[in-house]
């Protein structure tokens, strides 16, 4: 039973050391540790960012993995610039694009220093605008490109494109949410209407509505925890609205109304945005 238990802890600890992700050495802006980039698009990239450092002094660095084992991509990229030692002493002006290829996650980890310029609003809109996108359709080399080119408008003072929906410069949970409520609304407003001509009571009103707006959600937008916000926000709406003196099912036909109670270079602090595809 010793030499099971023994074998069993040296396994497990070779498991753990393998999910460990490997930090490279710093050697060039950009790193491509997955063979997604070529060796011209690697060269044209690194021209590109050691231009930008010549200029303004900014320094910004690609790295491409397979996934980020397991760390969070916020993580990786805190130990990535860490031991990169990007951005001036001081001056705190690094950024870190990271992208876990594989884990389909990426980060832009900005520095103290341009954290005013790029903005996690600013950072969320080139991931999201500008990078994603293309990497949905299998263009990695084109987001990459893309994307570094308005880190590097930014820091030089050019605003991005003004968005075509205003609502994307929210935070992406302020945005779903809002979307949550929105939906659970519209969802309980239709079912009071309907069931007006039946005698239904308020709960069960409520009740097909979380269901209903649960299901909506998370058929549209695929996210289990806002899918619940949405139906506990189109449960309480109806019974909101039949204690607060709107009309209800129940109450155009006389009924009582019913009541419920519910590092080492330039400086990181986390400055920045994360993202999927």
């Amino acid at each position: 039973m010793r030499y099971l238990i023994g074998l069993l802890l040296f396994s497990w600890s070779l498991l753990a050391s393998a999910e460990a992700v490997k930090i490279p050495d710093y050697t060039q802006p950009v790193i491509d540790q997955t063979g997604t980039l070529t060796k011209a698009q690697i060269q044209g990239l690194t021209a590109k960012l050691g231009a930008l450092e010549k200029e303004k002094g900014a320094q910004v660095a690609v790295l491409v993995i397979a996934d980020t084992g397991d760390d969070t991509i916020e993580a990786l990229s805190l130990q990535v610039v860490e031991k990169w030692k990007l951005g001036r002493k001081d001056v705190d002006d690094g950024v870190l694009l990271l992208i876990a290829k594989e884990s389909r996650e990426l980060r832009i980890e900005v520095g103290y220093g341009l954290e005013g310029a790029l903005s996690d609003v600013i950072a969320s809109r080139i991931i999201r605008d500008f990078i994603t996108p293309e990497f949905k359709k299998g263009n990695y080399a084109e987001g990459i490109d893309t994307g570094i080119t308005q880190i590097i408008n930014v820091i030089q003072g050019e605003p991005l494109p003004e968005p075509a929906n205003p609502l994307d410069d929210l935070p992406e949970w302020q945005r779903s949410l809002l979307y949550a409520f929105l939906m659970a609304l519209a969802i309980s407003a239709v079912l009071e209407k309907a069931v007006r001509l039946v005698d239904i009571p308020n709960y069960a009103v409520s009740g097909t509505a979380a269901v209903i707006g649960f299901g909506a959600y998370f058929v549209i937008f695929g996210s289990v925890i806002y899918a619940l916000a949405c139906a506990v926000m189109a449960f309480v709406i109806p019974m909101i609205t039949a204690n607060g003196g709107m009309k209800s099912s129940s109450r155009d036909r006389g009924n009582s109304s019913r009541s419920s109670s519910r590092g080492g270079g330039g400086s990181f602090g986390g400055g920045g945005s994360s993202g999927s595809w």
